[in-house]
C-alpha cells in the first residue's frame, strides 16, 4: 500500500512538472508577442457539457464508454490584431468509465481528463457587441484513472471549433462555444497501464466534444 502510494505521489508530480512546462513555454511565446504588438487581454471561465470517447475491456472484450459529464475550465486570451487572438485553453472534466449496454451500469473507475492547449481564433466583426468567431488549439490530453493497477496517461492532441461573443460592456461579455477535442492514441495498444493493463484503445483517435459558457473579462 505504500509502495503504491509513493508511485501515484511520484507520478502526480511528473504530470504537474509536465504541464508546469507546458504552460511556461505558452506563457513565453505570449510574453515575446507583447514586446512588438500593444495588447488586449480576455479572461474567460467557463462552466460546459463534455460527451464522446470510448474505450475496449481488453478481458472482456465489451466496449467502454466515457460518461457525459458537466466540465469547467478558463480560457485567457490576447489580441494580435482586431480579428485575431492567442488563446490559452485550460478543460477539466469528473467523470467515469462505464461498460456499454443497458444491464451494465457498474462504472469500471472514475476518471479526470484535463486539457491544456495553446491556440487561436479569427474573430468576425470584432468592434460590434456580437462576435462571431472561430478557433483552433494544439497541446496535450491528461486522463488520470482512480483504481489501482491503473496509471495516468498524457498524450498529445488538438481542438477545433467556432462560436459567438456578446458584450454586454466594454470589458464584460458572454461566450458561447462548441469545440470537437482529438487525442492521438497507439490504435489497437493498451493505456492506463501500472501494474497491469485492462483497458485497450479503439482506433488511433479519441473524440471528445464540449459545448461552454463562459463569462468574458476584457482588459
Amino acid at each position: 500500500m505504500i509502495i503504491n502510494n509513493f508511485r501515484k505521489l511520484v507520478q502526480h508530480n511528473k504530470v504537474r512538472i509536465r504541464c508546469g512546462a507546458i504552460i511556461l513555454g505558452m506563457l513565453s511565446i505570449v510574453s515575446v508577442a507583447t514586446e512588438s504588438v500593444a495588447q488586449n487581454f480576455e479572461l474567460t471561465p467557463f462552466v460546459g457539457y463534455r460527451f464522446g470517447g470510448d474505450f475496449q475491456d481488453s478481458v472482456t472484450g465489451g466496449g467502454l464508454d466515457i460518461d457525459d459529464s458537466e466540465s469547467y475550465g478558463i480560457v485567457l486570451g490576447m489580441n494580435m490584431s482586431p480579428e485575431t487572438q492567442v488563446e490559452f485553453l485550460y478543460s477539466h472534466q469528473a467523470t467515469k468509465i462505464k461498460p456499454t449496454g443497458l444491464f451494465s451500469p457498474t462504472s469500471l473507475t472514475d476518471l479526470n481528463i484535463d486539457y491544456y492547449h495553446l491556440g487561436g481564433s479569427y474573430i468576425w466583426n470584432p468592434k460590434r457587441k456580437m462576435r462571431p468567431f472561430i478557433q483552433a488549439s494544439i497541446g496535450v490530453a491528461h486522463f488520470n484513472p482512480d483504481r489501482a493497477g491503473l496509471g495516468s496517461e498524457t498524450r498529445f492532441s488538438f481542438g477545433i471549433g467556432g462560436g459567438v461573443k456578446y458584450f454586454l460592456t466594454k470589458h464584460i461579455g458572454l461566450r458561447l462555444d462548441g469545440r470537437a477535442l482529438g487525442t492521438l492514441l497507439n490504435s489497437n495498444s493498451a493505456v492506463f497501464c501500472s501494474g497491469g493493463c485492462t483497458i485497450n484503445v479503439q482506433g488511433s483517435t479519441l473524440w471528445q466534444f464540449e459545448g461552454n459558457l463562459g463569462v468574458i473579462f476584457a482588459f
